[in-house]
């Protein structure tokens, strides 16, 4: 469908009746660019981006695409010993215990939770991919596979792993509410009300 630019109107904060301890909203400006929040347990992410009218009915909704993986691989080596190391650093090391790691290869797979050290050790196997997930964004992995028969692998976050990223998200205009999906939560029935 054709895009409109039309709705300037439309801009001001929209927030939702969401889930009990949920926090979230969307505010659109004039300029067509938009801020999405959302905060839950003291966790806060964000999104910004673009939006335009598609048609009478809908708000289009879009981030861009994500700069690239979460974790970021800094060294692979063979250290001495069989164990497989995996290394994940974070400023904050409170941040270490909410990374969960997963290895595959040779039709095995381990996984492990993280330490206040950031290192798990896993027992012997041949490693053809490394899955980190951050607890604060489940819906976001980052999968490495390794080029060479190595034992340590060393990780970092990147700065934009909280940061949230979609495409062409649409919500439908019912009055003066927005409804529809929404990027971090199950179900396509949420409803974006005007604050105030």
């Amino acid at each position: 469908m054709k895009k409109t630019t039309a709705g300037t109107s439309l801009a001001g904060e929209y927030l939702m009746d969401g889930p009990r301890g949920v926090h979230t909203g969307i505010r659109l400006s004039n300029d067509h660019h938009f801020l999405f929040f959302y905060s839950q347990a003291g966790v806060e992410r964000t999104a910004r981006g673009s939006w335009y009218q598609q048609d009478e009915d809908t708000l289009v909704l879009d981030t861009g695409t994500p700069p690239g993986d979460d974790f970021a691989l800094t060294e692979e080596r063979l250290l001495y010993g069989s164990d497989i190391r995996v290394g994940v650093q974070a400023e904050n090391p409170v941040l270490h215990t909410h990374v969960l790691c997963r290895i595959e290869g040779g039709g095995r797979s381990q996984q492990l939770r993280g330490s206040r050290n950031g290192v798990f050790t896993f027992s012997p196997q041949s490693v053809e991919s490394i899955t980190l997930v951050f607890d604060y964004c489940p819906e976001k992995k980052t999968v490495f596979k390794p080029l060479h028969a190595f034992n340590q692998f060393d990780f970092h976050f990147q700065p934009w792993i909280m940061d949230v990223y979609f495409r062409h998200w649409q919500l439908q205009l019912h009055g003066r509410s927005l409804k529809g999906s929404h990027p971090l939560l199950n179900g396509d029935q949420w409803s974006f009300k005007p604050a105030g």
